[in-house]
């Protein structure tokens, strides 16, 4: 790659390389391009999570590998209109449209840049997105999470048929904290199994709950240098002397938490309340599968409560984890063996990121499938079926779900109003208290249920948010 980009380089004397990736060649590759002198013309990106954001501003992508299985970062360039450059090693599978280009590596670099010259030059005029044309080359990433998902569920009835015909479920879910996107993915789970035909149930950890909360809070106290640890439970503890002492705070959060409740009793199925780890463990023995996810279950801090870890779940008993996130990506070492320990367990793994499938891997060496966000289970109709009837808002608006503190995004939403004339619907202080958030919303209910929350989303003319649930909900309404 180096030496094609090098004769490039000589040709077009402002071509750029971006490097994106990481491997046990990259000091090969550094001394390399010292050698041809192009230092000035190479950016090295290192591993990156984003790398979506550079499609658009590259001319063309450049694979000549000695072998890949089916390149996906092909498919995603090609999706975005870039002239794709692959090695004869590769699939022809990868190419979905006209944009693909096979050349042998027996080639000369002057063929390669030549060929790389010409085809930039006759796509730049004419660039468009071939997301379509990859869509129907049957690359439809909704297609394929529909399809892992029949993958797990259809282990899961196997499972359940080899189980005495038991078709009762025990979900390790967030079923009853007052977050709006996590309790609607637990519901989707939920629901998702009930129409499926499964008789589901969260399980009840309430006497539990004081064991689970004391671990966590010896995890804190070992990690208290831990500067992102701090800055997150500060917020959580202002957020408690906030309400303490604002009793018209205190009023709005309780209205917001009884609907959640209300909610939560009228949607979920909830076993009884087991009293202690062994009774607990005892119960699951009435399940066919424990199944735990999705949302940020296995943050360190839940790793250390050990109950979505699903360790008090017997041997017997088939273990499942959905779409559950690590929601970091990496282990810290000190983590790394009780983290192999329970994933070695778990019977079916999937995650909704490719950051935990790679956690996955790298700790039990086994492929976690990739699978969507449990929000993403239902459609549009059946999340109709549970919204709240008719408009909360009678008045077009922006809705706003922000659960960070960054004013740049207050003052563009404020912006949109202005040149918009929508009125600015928000539901504040969600995971921390900020009072200046009081000053730029027409609206700010407090009294919104989950459905509520649909209702909102629904029928907004935008939505801003800064969240991932808040972000596939206005994808998917």
């Amino acid at each position: 790659m180096i030496e094609i980009f090098g004769e490039v380089a000589k040709r077009e004397p402002r071509a750029l390389l971006c490097l994106i990736g990481d491997g046990e060649l990259k000091e090969e590759m550094m001394n390399k391009i010292k050698e041809l002198g192009i230092e000035n013309q190479v950016d090295y990106l290192g591993r990156r999570e984003d790398i979506q954001q550079f499609y658009n501003a590259m001319d063309c992508f450049l694979l000549p590998s000695l072998y890949e299985g089916l390149p996906v970062v092909g498919l995603e360039a090609e999706s975005c209109g870039l002239p794709m450059f692959f090695s004869t090693e590769i699939t022809k599978e990868a190419n979905a449209c006209e944009l693909g280009h096979f050349i042998s590596l027996d080639k000369s670099v002057e063929v390669w840049a030549d060929e790389i010259i010409k085809a930039c030059k006759a796509n730049m005029p004419i660039r468009k997105s071939h997301a379509k044309e990859v869509a129907e080359a049957g690359f439809d990433s909704r297609e394929e999470a529909i399809r892992m998902q029949k993958y797990y569920f259809d282990n899961i009835k196997k499972k359940r048929d080899n189980h005495m015909k038991n078709n009762k479920i025990g979900m390790a879910i967030n079923y009853d904290y007052p977050d709006y996107g996590g309790m609607l993915q637990a519901y989707a789970s939920f629901r998702k199994l009930k129409d499926l035909g499964y008789d589901p149930e969260a399980i009840n950890i309430t006497s539990i709950s004081k064991d689970i909360r004391n671990r966590k809070i010896k995890y804190f106290a070992k990690n208290i240098l831990d500067g992102s640890i701090v800055k997150e439970k500060s917020q959580i503890v202002l957020k408690k002397i906030k309400r303490r002492f604002n009793k018209e705070l205190n009023t709005n959060l309780n209205k917001r938490y009884e609907a959640f409740d209300k909610f939560q009793k009228e949607h979920f199925k909830v076993s009884r309340e087991y009293k202690n780890w062994g009774e607990l463990t005892k119960g699951c023995s009435e399940y066919s599968s424990v199944l735990v996810g999705s949302d940020q279950l296995w943050l360190p801090s839940n790793i250390a409560g050990d109950y979505y870890t699903l360790s008090f779940v017997p041997d017997k008993i088939n273990k499942i984890s959905y779409a559950t996130s690590f929601g970091v990506s990496n282990i810290a070492k000190r983590q790394r063996e009780v983290v192999s320990k329970f994933l070695g367990r778990i019977n079916y793994l999937s995650a909704r990121e490719e950051t935990g499938q790679k956690i996955i891997k790298d700790l039990t060496g086994r492929e976690a499938q990739l699978v969507c966000d449990p929000a993403l289970l239902l459609t549009a109709e059946e999340w109709d079926e549970d919204t709240t009837p008719g408009r909360l808002i009678k008045e077009k608006y922006i809705f706003c779900y922000f659960m960070g503190n960054n004013l740049w995004q207050r003052e563009f939403v404020e912006e949109l109003k202005r040149k918009t004339g929508y009125k600015i619907v928000a539901l504040l202080h969600l995971d921390q208290y900020i009072k200046a958030d009081e000053e730029y919303v027409d609206y700010a209910p407090f009294d919104i249920s989950p459905t509520d929350f649909i209702n909102l989303v629904k029928n907004s003319e935008m939505v801003c948010t800064d969240s991932f649930h808040g972000t596939v909900f206005s994808l998917n309404l």
